[in-house]
């Protein structure tokens, strides 16, 4: 496990490394045993896409760094970088305000005021969202979740077919 202090550190390592690549640190985890450790670091490009490049180059300069500094005690493990992905987690309050718009899926700590039922999960599109919670609209349905109410969430990819024929 990692202490308080060497996450804050590497948040702020890897914070620093993606800017310089045109990009957001979108999250961190740390797991695995003493066997096999792994950092994930999860970036997201500032506009667009994040590209295979800039992903390669945050690891480069990321791993150089927590080398030097020595703040991941305890052995080997494995550095990934890598994009949030499609369907990523949504975990701070200004990944709920990127995704404003899109789909997602969410579940509750207590049930979902506003809506019929003791409801602790919701699928639906986010209208807006602040500091303090999300708007999200499912079916008719328009419902404020704060963030201390959300256990989790994460956007919803739907594959459009293309119906054209070749």
């Amino acid at each position: 496990m990692l202490s308080p202090q060497a996450i804050e550190k590497i948040k702020n390592l890897a914070d620093e490394v993606s800017r310089r690549e045109g990009c957001l640190l979108y999250d961190m985890e740390f797991s695995g045993s003493t066997k096999h450790r792994v950092l994930r670091i999860f970036i997201e490009a500032e506009t667009g896409s994040v590209s295979i490049e800039q992903c390669s180059n945050v690891s480069k300069g990321l791993s150089l760094l927590l080398d030097v500094e020595d703040i991941v005690a305890g052995g080997e493990y494995e550095l990934e970088i890598s994009s949030p992905g499609i369907e990523r987690p949504l975990r701070l309050p200004w990944h709920f305000k990127k995704a404003v718009g899109e789909d997602i899926k969410l579940i509750t700590v207590e049930p979902i005021a506003g809506l019929k039922g003791d409801m602790k999960s919701l699928t639906g599109k986010i209208i807006s969202a602040d500091d303090g919670g999300a708007t999200v609209r499912a079916n008719e349905n328009e419902v404020y979740v704060p963030m201390q109410n959300i256990k989790r969430a994460q956007v919803v990819f739907h594959y459009k077919k293309n119906d054209k024929k070749r």
